[in-house]
């Protein structure tokens, strides 16, 4: 039995004769194309955002944040609702949030992050719960609690979180984290 291969661009075809009967049969089968690595795609910046959403390092969106500075870090987290009440910009808010960290004061964004927890937003919310429990440790670990923050503001917040503390039906996560936030600015208050 012979085999002879031959390549015409876009299938390979397979001919084998058998010697002893004189018949020839040709058998085609399709060429798979050449592996090549998959590309990631690139990540383009919005232009709402001032470059946040592009940086993945910690220390690359620590220096955005510091170049940018507080108060427009924290217009990031201003929410735009659509006709029904959902978040029409969730994404640039998203971005935003992992920044909170690397602010100067997190007290200014505290209301915003309770809005967003008791959204119905499955990605915002709990995006927003993490980041309320880091502002809210952050203002018990600074050495001293901000000027901007007096123990009426904290009683207000820890009054809103209570709702979602105590509420079944919201997601068991989110209610840990107001769990947490409310014991964390607790301990803010006591320092105040």
């Amino acid at each position: 039995m012979a085999w002879l291969t031959r390549w015409d661009g876009t299938r390979r075809v397979l001919w084998a004769g058998v010697l002893g009967c004189g018949a020839a049969i040709a058998i085609a089968v399709e060429a798979e194309a050449p592996e090549q690595a998959p590309v990631a795609p690139e990540k383009v910046a919005d232009p709402g955002d001032y470059g946040l959403s592009a940086a993945t390092d910690p220390l690359e969106r620590a220096r955005a944040v510091a170049k940018l500075g507080d108060a427009r870090v924290l217009s990031l987290l201003a929410v735009k609702r659509g006709e029904h009440g959902a978040v029409t910009d969730a994404e640039r808010v998203l971005a935003a949030l992992p920044s909170l960290r690397w602010l100067a004061d997190v007290a200014p964004a505290v209301p915003a992050l309770i809005e967003l927890m008791q959204g119905r937003d499955p990605d915002l919310a709990p995006a927003a719960a993490r980041a309320l429990v880091e502002a809210a440790r952050a203002l018990v670990e600074n050495e001293r609690v901000p000027e901007s923050v007096s123990a009426e503001q904290i009683g207000a917040w820890t009054a809103q979180l209570a709702p979602l503390e105590q509420t079944a039906r919201v997601r068991p996560d989110i209610r840990l984290a107001a769990t947490e936030a409310i014991a964390l600015l607790n301990a803010a208050r006591e320092r105040l």
